[in-house]
């Protein structure tokens, strides 16, 4: 893991977007929200900054945390992926599904 790096009461991971949706990074940023202070910034074109750090009163992210955090992203990642490889066959079932029900009013 060699696109974080250690800082004050936190860390910072740097995020291709080739790899990784803004829904994605989102997603990850909601779920950590209420344990740590989470920041999100562009960092250039093809990268973001993701920013973990303590939150008043709270213990400081350790890298456990972090590596926690990574397998999220790529969950996150993965799901979204699934999705949008599966939409077409999900509206044809939901179609299907509903058909019967398109005559009542």
């Amino acid at each position: 893991m060699d696109n974080y790096k250690k800082i004050e009461d936190g860390f910072e991971i740097i995020l291709s977007k080739e790899f990784y949706e803004r829904e994605t990074i989102f997603n990850v940023a909601y779920k950590y929200n209420n344990k740590f202070l989470i920041m999100i910034s562009p960092e250039g074109d093809k990268e973001v900054k993701f920013v973990i750090r303590r939150k008043e009163g709270e213990q400081e992210p350790l890298i456990h945390d972090i590596e926690k955090i990574f397998a999220e992203f790529i969950d996150e990642q993965l799901k979204l992926d699934i999705l949008k490889r599966t939409q077409d066959i999900r509206d044809r079932i939901y179609e299907k599904a509903f058909l019967p029900l398109r005559g009542i009013k």
